[in-house]
This record gives C-alpha cells, sequence and structure tokens, in this order.
C-alpha cells in the first residue's frame, strides 16, 4: 500500500507540473528550436508550418489549425513571412497569448531589398514596363516614388506590387536577434507559468551563451571566403549576410520569394557573365534544371534557411546558421 501511494503521489504532483505548463505553437522551425530550447524538459512547443513547406505560401491542415485553436501561447515571425496567417491569428480565441516577432520593438530589422541586383540603384526591382535608357534614369526615380505616393494613398501604405511588408521578415537568421528572441520567450513563458520561472530564465541565458559561440564558428569557417562573390535564388539572407560580412551580389527572386519576371532573370544572368560570379545557391524546393540554366558551368550549392534538412529539435537553430555557412564556404 506505502508503494501504490508514493506511486498514486507521484503522477499526481507530476501531472500537476504538466498542467501548468503552456501549450505552446510556433510557426516555423527555427522559432520552434529556439522555443524548444528554453521550454527543455518542461514541454515542447508544436510546429504548425513543417520545415520542407514554404511558409510564403502554405495551406494549413485540419490538425494544424487544430493546434491553434488550442494553444495558450502562441510564437510567429509575422504577417511578412505568412501573410496567410494573418486573417487566422486574428480569429483565434482570446485564451490565446500571440507574439509577433517582427513586431517587436526589441526586434532588429532590415528594409525589404528593392532591387534584382545589390548595389545597383538604378536598377527596378519589380521589373515594371518603363524606358530604361540613361537619359531617363531621373524620370523613372520620379515615377516610382509617384506611384507609391498614390498606392500608399489608396491602401494606406507603402507596400509594392506583390503585397510584401516595408522589411525583410528573414530575420531569425540573425543570432542578435535569436538572443533577443530568446529572453521574450522566457518572459513570456515565466509570465503564465510563474513556477518554472527560473528554469525558463536559465535556459534562455545557454542559449545565449550557445549562440554566440556559434557565432564564432561560423566567423572562422567564413573568414577565408569575405572577398567571394555569391548570386541566390531567394533574397532571404541579408540578416546572415550583415552578420557575417557574406557578399551576395543579387537575387533572383525577391524575398517574398516571388516567381521572377524573364527580365530578371535576364538581369541574374547578365551580372553572373558581367561581375566574377563563382557561385550560385538555391535552396531545397527549388528544381535542379532551373538551377542548371541560371547557373551555366558555375559552381552550386544549397542553402536551407528554414531546416527543410535538419532534425526539429532544440539544436536546428544551430545547425541550420552552420551548415548556411558551410555552404557559402564550398562553393567558393
Amino acid at each position: 500500500m506505502k508503494y501504490l501511494s508514493a506511486s498514486i503521489i507521484f503522477f499526481m504532483t507530476t501531472g500537476h507540473v504538466m498542467a501548468n505548463i503552456p501549450k505552446v505553437v510556433t510557426d516555423i522551425a527555427p522559432i520552434h528550436s529556439l522555443v524548444a530550447r528554453v521550454m527543455g524538459d518542461l514541454g515542447t512547443p508544436k510546429l504548425l508550418i513543417p520545415a520542407n513547406a514554404t511558409p510564403h505560401e502554405y495551406a494549413l491542415r485540419p490538425s494544424e489549425a487544430e493546434s491553434l485553436q488550442e494553444a495558450e501561447l502562441i510564437f510567429w515571425m509575422g504577417e511578412g513571412l505568412t501573410p496567410w496567417l494573418e486573417r487566422t491569428m486574428t480569429n483565434l480565441p482570446k485564451k490565446a497569448d500571440v507574439v509577433e516577432l517582427l513586431d517587436l520593438p526589441e526586434t532588429n530589422l532590415l528594409p525589404f531589398r528593392q532591387t534584382t541586383l545589390f548595389g545597383h540603384h538604378q536598377d527596378d526591382d519589380h521589373d515594371r514596363t518603363k524606358d530604361k535608357s540613361d537619359t531617363h534614369k531621373e524620370d523613372g526615380h520620379q515615377d516610382d516614388a509617384k506611384h507609391e505616393k498614390e498606392k500608399a494613398h489608396h491602401d494606406g501604405g507603402s507596400d509594392d506590387d506583390h503585397g510584401h511588408g516595408a522589411h525583410d521578415p528573414h530575420a531569425w537568421l540573425s543570432p542578435d536577434n535569436a538572443k533577443i528572441w530568446l529572453q521574450v520567450i522566457a518572459q513570456k513563458l515565466s509570465q503564465m507559468d510563474p513556477d518554472h520561472q527560473a528554469t525558463y530564465l536559465a535556459n534562455a541565458a545557454e542559449g545565449q551563451a550557445e549562440i554566440d559561440q556559434t557565432s564564432e564558428d561560423i566567423t572562422k569557417i567564413l573568414k577565408p571566403i569575405m572577398n567571394v562573390k555569391y548570386v541566390v535564388f531567394h533574397d532571404a539572407y541579408q540578416y546572415f549576410e550583415q552578420s557575417f560580412g557574406i557578399s551576395v551580389s543579387g537575387a533572383l527572386s525577391l524575398g517574398d520569394a516571388s516567381a521572377p519576371s524573364p527580365s530578371r532573370i535576364e538581369k541574374i544572368q547578365h551580372l553572373i557573365s558581367q561581375e566574377g560570379i563563382t557561385c550560385v545557391l538555391a535552396e531545397p524546393q527549388y528544381n535542379p534544371k532551373l538551377v542548371a540554366a541560371i547557373s551555366g558551368n558555375l559552381k552550386t550549392g544549397i542553402l536551407d534557411p528554414l531546416g527543410a534538412r535538419i532534425k526539429t529539435e532544440p539544436k536546428l537553430f544551430h545547425d541550420l546558421l552552420r551548415n548556411m555557412a558551410k555552404s557559402f564556404a564550398k562553393c567558393a
């Protein structure tokens, strides 16, 4: 009887502890990794969007939608990355505490790049029909400014034809942002589960130290290749570029992953032939035939900014950044 009573007390106590752990949902695998690091052994967040899916365009399965409805705490990047998810977020039960990471004042944001060729300010980012002669460059800029003003008047914003926001949404590729978010995650979890505040804060601090170590490792990996010029298929890497000094000269697709126009493809091919590009980097979801058509005889590599090829676990974030650095280095 004593053993039975002890067992009952143990399971009752354990059940009580687990009942206090918030039901947490995250949108993408890198954020899931950070939240899982803070939660540690206390619980596991649910991942909404599979790592091998494109977050810019995705349709939730019934089980994923149900997870959102049941969630008590949600961490997501924001409308800039997943515009299709905004309506769902606004219709969630009031019990859910929703944290939009791109909207946090602490998050360091970079502007959405408006060009095909980075550093080429005369380049027209959306391949609009206009006179491209040198004598009309100034007029072209005035027309663009007029267009933006008219659009802002009609819809109250300055978003472009593709409907992206003013900022690049791939902010998780900044180690500094990840460290900031670890602290925010710990604070939010502590508010909902004060009994485990010390654990959450300690896990976040350890996670921040691990990110510092990962950043040091990446700096060593990339040091020999700082002058190498790259072209990427998707403009998703400027946070990584600025964090570690990598030189990406252009991107086939905008940061919202919209399909490139023939004009944009032509510009990238011209850049490759004229400016000493030595490597073209795609992502796992791109068709190998398209990669071959763009890259020709150049070296090619794969960047995986979402962790599609990495096990979903707390260390995914670190593996993701290290693998990106190794891909840049290998392709140099």
